[in-house]
C-alpha cells in the first residue's frame, strides 16, 4: 500500500515537471511569435520609408540598416521572399494557404493580398510594386471577381474566413 502511495506520488511529480515544462516551451514560442512580429513591423516601416517620396533623406539610414541585417551596402528594397517568410511565420503560413485554398489568383494578386494582410495600403502597395494606384484598384477588382466577394466587401476578412484564420494585423 506504502509502495503503491509512492508510486502515486512519484508520477504526480512527473506530471507536475512536465506541465512545468510544456508552460515553459509555450512561453518560449510566445517569445519567439513576438520577435518575429516585431521583426515584420519593422520590415514594414523600412519598406514604407524605401518607396516614400523623401527616400532620399532616408537614404543612409536605409543603407546602414540594410548593411546590418542583409551584410550587404546596398540600400534597402523590399523583397518578396523575406516578406514571405515573415508573414506566413506570424500568420500561420497564411500565404502558402492563400495560394492552395484560390489557385485561381495569379502570383501579383496573392502578393496584393499578403500586402494588405500585412497593413499595406493601396498606395503602399502601388509604390512598393511600381504600377500604379488604378492598377492595384484594378487588380483587387479582379481578386474580388475571381473570389466571389462584393465590390464593398473586404478581401482579407473574406479570406481569412475561408481559411479560418483569426483576423490579424500588422500595427
Amino acid at each position: 500500500m506504502k509502495k503503491k502511495k509512492q508510486s502515486v506520488q512519484n508520477k504526480e511529480k512527473v506530471i507536475d515537471r512536465l506541465e512545468q515544462d510544456i508552460e515553459q516551451v509555450k512561453e518560449k514560442i510566445q517569445a519567439c511569435k513576438m520577435s518575429t512580429q516585431e521583426i515584420l513591423r519593422v520590415y514594414i516601416l523600412m519598406v514604407r520609408l524605401s518607396v516614400s517620396p523623401q527616400r532620399n533623406r532616408h537614404q543612409k539610414f536605409l543603407q546602414d540598416y540594410n548593411s546590418i541585417i542583409y551584410d550587404n551596402n546596398e540600400e534597402f528594397r523590399f523583397e518578396s521572399e523575406s516578406f514571405r517568410v515573415l508573414l506566413n511565420n506570424i500568420c500561420n503560413n497564411y500565404i502558402d494557404k492563400l495560394e492552395s485554398a484560390f489557385p485561381v489568383l495569379s502570383e501579383k494578386e496573392v502578393q496584393v493580398i499578403s500586402m494588405l494582410k500585412a497593413g499595406f495600403d493601396i498606395s503602399d502597395i502601388a509604390n512598393i510594386s511600381g504600377y500604379s494606384v488604378n492598377t492595384i484598384y484594378k487588380r483587387n477588382s479582379d481578386i474580388r471577381r475571381k473570389l466571389g466577394i462584393p465590390e464593398s466587401g473586404n478581401i482579407i476578412h473574406f479570406t481569412d474566413h475561408k481559411l479560418g484564420e483569426n483576423q490579424y494585423y500588422i500595427e
